[in-house]
Parts: C-alpha cells; structure tokens; sequence
C-alpha cells in the first residue's frame, strides 16, 4: 500500500534548464525533504525553490533519477489530479478542483 505522501501531488514550475518555467503534476515523494506543512505555512513571496527528481526514463550510472530545481505551486490528495487549466483572461494560470 501507497504512504500518504506518495499519494500526494504537486502543481511544479520547472526553475531553470530546458522545461524553464513549465508545469508539470508529479507525486510531492519525487520532491527531495519537501515538508507539506511548512510549505503551507510560508507565504508565497517567501518560498523557495524545492528539488525534485525526474523519475522518468534510465537512472543515472550512480542509480539515481536526475534532479531539477522546481517551485510548488499547488499540493493536493487527488489522485491523479483533475482539471488543471491554463491561460486565464490576463495569462495566468486558472487551477481547478486541484
């Protein structure tokens, strides 16, 4: 059975690299130490980017999946998540029963 954490989801906004300022949904157990509730607790203006790893494809020759800065914008219990739509009237992003 699946813990808790790995049932979680996160909306990410990929901080650098190729996927630069990209969103993607990935379970928040992918994002190295992430600690929901202090995320929860920290304004948006104070938080940090997290560090995630990208569990797709070959693992690295060390064994690990290559790892990329990311910033959380969104968590939720919903699995998978449903209904994330983008480009609302001024260009920002509209969320939906995330």
């Amino acid at each position: 059975m699946a813990s808790n954490s790995e049932k979680r989801q996160a909306l990410v906004k990929w901080a650098g690299g190729r996927d630069d300022g990209k969103l993607d949904i990935i379970p928040t157990a992918w994002i190295k130490n992430f600690d929901e509730g202090k995320w929860k607790s920290t304004s948006e203006d104070d938080r940090e980017t997290e560090v995630a790893e990208w569990k797709h494809g070959k693992k690295t020759p060390g064994g690990t999946y290559l790892s990329y800065d990311c910033q959380v914008l969104l968590c939720s219990s919903k699995y998978p998540c449903n209904r994330l739509c983008l480009g609302g009237r001024n260009g920002s992003p509209i969320y939906e029963a995330f």
